[in-house]
């Protein structure tokens, strides 16, 4: 289930709202950011990868791509 955090200093969308641009990022949860154990779970991973491909395969088979 997804769920709803906040990070400033990982994505560029502070550089978007800046702008007045409304930005958000989409991505794993990662365990122990920036420490010598950093990791995510691998059924993480292979949900986020069947997301993207997912996306890609929607967006190449509609109508006029």
């Amino acid at each position: 289930m997804p769920f709803l955090s906040f990070t400033s200093g990982s994505t560029d969308c502070r550089f978007w709202r800046i702008k007045g641009v409304p930005a958000v990022a989409y991505g794993l949860k990662v365990y122990s950011m920036g420490a010598a154990n950093e990791r995510v779970p691998v059924s993480d991973l292979l949900t986020m990868a069947k997301i993207h491909v997912s996306t890609i395969i929607d967006f190449l088979t509609k109508p006029g791509s």
